[in-house]
Formats: structure tokens, sequence, C-alpha cells
């Protein structure tokens, strides 16, 4: 299944290409079907970031699937390649829970629209069942829908409930920025000049 989705951010791109690259552990807070995002690894060459993190989904499974799927392995790796010249990142997930069955991968571009960014999402799911090891046909059947679920958790919801997540983070941020340089001016001003 191929799929493309394309959302604005209301802040710039220079704050919101960075915050998505550097600061993706903390975005979690923001997304209520995500329980962690853990940074496994990150490595910087040249022009790429090269990050790779941990997502661990709060889903709860109906009793057959959650059996074949226990709570630690409803998450998936994020293998991604940050281009800071193109302003992208190629992506591809593994899923903990069959990840020779489950493939999800794509292109995320940050296009300046003015004071807003365009994210532009395009990408490709691809759910091969016979891979899935061990599970007779009529059960498959039955749980394939619960396998789908999971996967597509990681996709439309929380592609656009991050960027809300990125919204508000920096709102936050910012906030607290400008709160500190007040709070600095002020004692300036009132500290005793020096002679």
């Amino acid at each position: 299944m191929k799929f493309e989705v394309s959302d604005i951010i209301k802040h710039p791109v220079d704050q919101v290409f960075p915050t998505f690259r550097d600061h993706i552990a903390e975005l979690a807070q923001y997304l209520p079907n995500i329980e962690t995002i853990t940074i496994l690894d990150r490595q910087e060459e040249c022009d790429c970031v090269h990050v790779t993190s941990h997502w661990l989904a709060k889903v709860r499974l109906p009793g057959p699937a959650s059996k074949l799927i226990p709570e630690k392995e409803r998450g998936w790796d994020d293998i991604a390649i940050w281009n800071n010249d193109k302003q992208n990142v190629d992506w591809k997930f593994v899923f903990q829970a069959f990840p020779e069955a489950i493939k999800m991968g794509g292109t995320n571009s940050f296009i300046a629209e003015g004071d807003h960014t365009r994210l532009h999402i395009k990408g490709e799911a691809q759910i091969d069942y016979n891979r899935i090891p061990g599970v007779p046909n009529f059960v498959l059947k039955r749980i394939v829908p619960t396998i789908e679920k999971i996967a597509f958790t990681a996709l439309k919801p929380n592609l656009l409930k991050i960027n809300r997540g990125v919204e508000k983070y920096l709102s936050e941020t910012q906030t607290k920025t400008k709160g500190k340089k007040k709070t600095q001016k002020k004692t300036k001003a009132k500290s005793p000049r020096s002679r």
C-alpha cells in the first residue's frame, strides 16, 4: 500500500526540521498512542545524520493477538537518514513483531512556506502474511486485521499528531526561552553597575 500525507506545521522550517531530527524522543509526550521513543544510535556524517530510535506503542490487542504479540513487542525501530541540505529524511520501520513480514518506509520532505512548514510524507507499507511464522492460516485470517492495526498505528494518526506535538513543543520552548530572557533583563537592570 502506497500512501502520501501532507500537512502544515505552524512554525518555520529552520525550527521544525531540527526539532524532528534532534528532539524526537521528547515528542513522545504529545502522542497519545506512543508510550516511549528511545534513541538507540545517532551518527553524524557530512551533511547527514543517521538516527535509529525505538518507538513503543500503546496498543490493546484482543485475546489471540495479545498472546501472539506481547506488549514489549508492540513497537518498531525507526531507522532514519536525515539530509540537512535537502531538508528531508529517508526512513524505514522495522517491527519487532514479524520484522520479515511487515515492511514500511518512505521519505519526509520539509518545505518552507513562509513562516510555516509543509511536511510531505510519501511512503509504502507491505505486509507479507506468508512470512508470519508458526501461525495456522485460520488463526492468521482472524488476526490479520489486528496486525494491520499495529502496522498502521505508526502511520497517518501519528504522522499528523506528531506535527501538532512539534507545534506545541516549539511554542512551549519559545515561551520558556522568552521567560528566561525577561528574567535576565530584569536581573541586569536591578544589579548595581560596577565602577
